[in-house]
């Protein structure tokens, strides 16, 4: 499947932290076929040829097929790629806060993407660092970071953001905003 038979290994950080587009149109580029199908802005793998690996401190903690790759759900840069383990299938939500590197590897066996995984962001109401899998809620004022779950929850309880103390409601799709009656 690899275009190159040496085991070169290939940074596709930027591609990954700015859209599915650009990450598939890179993965093509450097490996000879990558079937996919495109729906909206999701690129669905036709088969099971693509790995993906998690590392921390340079050892392997998480692997699986990559299923698809497609746009994040809370509306920022980047990507989120669907895994399959075999066992369950998982969301990886590479950001620049979690991921060190992303690195494809396009060797003669099964092509894989490696990412180095770290933990910069602690979440303002748990205090636990963010990890890879995890989704973020973000304040619209202050742009503090915590667990989506987190901070739901927080704001439902005490209408305020945990850091800055904004006034805030969640609205019924779950979006944290500013009440329209507190913005000026």
């Amino acid at each position: 499947m690899s275009k190159k038979v040496k085991s070169e290994v290939i940074s596709i950080l930027k591609a990954v932290l700015t859209s599915p587009n650009e990450t598939v149109t890179l993965l093509k580029e450097k490996l000879d076929s990558l079937p996919t199908t495109k729906v909206c802005q999701t690129f669905v793998m036709e088969n099971d040829e693509l790995a993906l690996a998690l590392t921390h401190e340079g050892k392997p903690y998480f692997s699986g097929n990559i299923i698809w790759v497609g746009n994040r759900r809370d509306g920022q840069d980047g990507v989120e790629i669907c895994v399959d383990t075999g066992k369950e299938m998982k969301t990886v939500i590479p950001s620049r806060d979690n991921a060190k590197t992303v690195m494809l590897t396009p060797h003669k066996g099964k092509p894989t993407i490696t990412i180095e995984t770290m933990s910069q962001v602690r979440c303002a109401v748990c205090g636990k660092a963010i990890e890879i899998f995890d989704e973020v809620g973000v304040c619209p004022q202050c742009d503090n970071q915590s667990h989506l779950a987190h901070l739901q929850e927080w704001v439902r309880m005490k209408s305020s953001c945990p850091y800055c103390k904004t006034e805030l409601v969640v609205l019924k799709d779950g979006t944290i905003s500013v009440p329209l009656t507190s913005q000026t």
